[in-house]
């Protein structure tokens, strides 16, 4: 089983525990405020206070031998660098920084972090390409020429099969799942008949996902 550290009890640091815990995985959680640590912990298995800025801190907590470490600071970005700084010199496979401002990434990767995430930046993106297109509730931008995307089921898709739309001639996307009453069915049958209530997850160029988005 993987094992994960998230160094920062954020909102963003919290939801990365929650989610990791919901999925199985082990989560060691690491903050230096006390106060904060105790209103956690009964709802973080394993939750630690101790100050990550320290190189002995880390190599007490043995963080080399986790899979992948999440630092979740954000607004103290020195503090930020320095602990990418020690979590890459310590050998860590895999580091995940978080950031308030987009600005400061390029510092971070330089220093050793392998993804570096802009939350609120990342989801005024998506909100602001979904904005112009009805049927559009997701747009994820992956490369320049790929994009996923959740799209309602249009008028002119109601009643028919994905075989019978062949999106995947016809406009080089492909549906990787119907959002079916809360339940995601994944890689459909092209035999799968689409009614008003699905949502279609597919992959495909940007410009003929919003124009699929576009139509009514």
């Amino acid at each position: 089983m993987k094992k994960f550290v998230v160094i920062g009890l954020s909102t963003f640091g919290i939801s990365i525990i929650a989610t990791l815990m919901k999925l199985g995985y082990e989560v060691l959680a690491v903050d230096k405020d006390e106060d904060r640590v105790k209103d956690l912990s009964e709802i973080i298995n394993n939750v630690v206070i101790a100050d990550a800025t320290k190189e002995e801190t880390l190599k007490a907590l043995g963080i080399k031998n986790y899979d992948a470490v999440i630092v979740s600071i954000g607004q103290n970005f020195q503090a930020s660098v320095l602990i990418t700084m020690m979590l890459n010199e310590m050998g860590v496979k895999k580091i995940i920084v978080k950031t308030d401002n987009e600005l400061y990434s390029r510092a971070l990767k330089k220093v050793g972090a392998n993804v570096v995430i802009f939350p609120e930046g990342d989801m005024g993106s998506r909100i602001a390409k979904s904005l112009p297109y009805d049927n559009i509730r997701n747009f994820v931008e992956l490369a320049e020429n790929a994009c996923l995307a959740e799209i309602g089921v249009t008028r002119d898709m109601r009643g028919k099969t994905l075989r019978e739309l062949n999106l995947s001639q016809s406009s080089r996307i492909n549906v990787l799942g119907i959002k079916k009453n809360g339940w995601i069915e994944i890689m459909p049958s092209p035999d799968e008949v689409l009614s008003e209530e699905d949502t279609l997850l597919v992959l495909g160029p940007g410009e003929n996902l919003c124009i699929l988005g576009d139509r009514i």
